[in-house]
Parts: structure tokens; sequence; C-alpha cells
């Protein structure tokens, strides 16, 4: 998952989060869909706020074709089963 705001003078308002929250929710929508990852290069402090704010976690840096990352992933809420509501 990779995102860009085309237009700097927005950044920091919370753009990046809203888009990724959005984007997760769709891929949710698909009931087969039960993880997604990102992987925002380490020293990229905006990314990596912005994917935490939208309930990613960081799982820990990884090397990809393009360079050293930082694996973060977000897994679909469980139901609750009916023994959470006892």
């Amino acid at each position: 998952m990779d995102q860009f705001l085309a237009d700097g003078h927005r950044l920091g308002q919370g753009l990046g989060t809203q888009m990724v929250r959005q984007f997760v929710q769709f891929l949710f929508e698909d009931s087969t869909v039960t993880k997604i990852q990102a992987d925002p290069a380490p020293t990229n402090v905006r990314a990596i706020r912005s994917y935490e704010k939208a309930g990613f976690r960081r799982v820990g840096p990884i090397t990809t074709p393009d360079g050293a990352a930082l694996l973060m992933v977000i897994e679909r809420p469980s139901k609750p089963s009916l023994r959470d509501s006892f």
C-alpha cells in the first residue's frame, strides 16, 4: 500500500491518515482480506505516523527491492463472540 499527496501545502492536516483509513475499510469489505501490509521507508516519519493513526502496528525492519523498509500490518478486526459478552 502506497499513498501520495499531490499538494505539499496540505501536509499535516490528517489527509493521509483519512485516506488510509478509508482504503483499509474498503479492502476489509472483501471477506477474503484478512491482513493489509505497508512498508514505508524507516526514515519516513510522516508515513509511519499516518499508518499508526489508521491502526497499523509496526512489525519490524525488512529489506525490499527498493531498500530498507518498516513492515507495518493491520489485521481484520475479529467479530466479538458470544463469550465476549459475558
